[in-house]
């Protein structure tokens, strides 16, 4: 009987420690991802991307372009059993235009194409004229 009265008092004891002295709990705070050097992430329709028929290239068609200070892009992918890429960037003068890109290299317009294409990669950077960034990505399934 001791041990149940004894019990019941240090339970009291704890609640009424809890009454007087309760524990502040606070809220956790929402996480922010920074994009990285204060640069704002925006959303637009800037670009489309189409493979010709031959498999041998892809047309990158870019409309609205009077809102956009600059595009790079980067495409990827595996051929003639080596990764391959091609890296290009321009500062719009017309509201669109368009880049062709080969799977293969040109050269004094003779054209050798990497075979075994079958999954691109490729991202598009828009800087625009307000200060925001749009990153559009692209998986392009190359199958003859």
């Amino acid at each position: 009987m001791k041990k149940l009265t004894l019990i019941i008092a240090v339970l009291i004891f704890l609640q009424l420690g809890l009454l007087i002295h309760p524990q502040s709990i606070e809220a956790a705070k929402k996480r922010i991802r920074s994009t990285g050097g204060g640069v704002r992430v925006t959303t637009g329709n800037y670009s489309k991307v189409s493979i010709y028929p031959s498999r041998l290239g892809t047309i990158i068609t870019f409309f609205n372009l009077d809102k956009v200070s600059k595009v790079s892009y980067v495409l990827s992918y595996t051929g003639s059993g080596k990764p391959q890429g091609i890296v290009g960037s321009f500062v719009p003068s017309v509201p669109s235009d368009s880049r062709e890109l080969l799977f293969g290299t040109c050269s004094s317009g003779a054209c050798v194409y990497h075979e075994g294409v079958t999954t691109a990669r490729l991202t598009i950077n828009f800087t625009l004229k307000s200060g925001g960034v749009y990153t559009k990505r692209y998986i392009l399934k190359v199958h003859k």
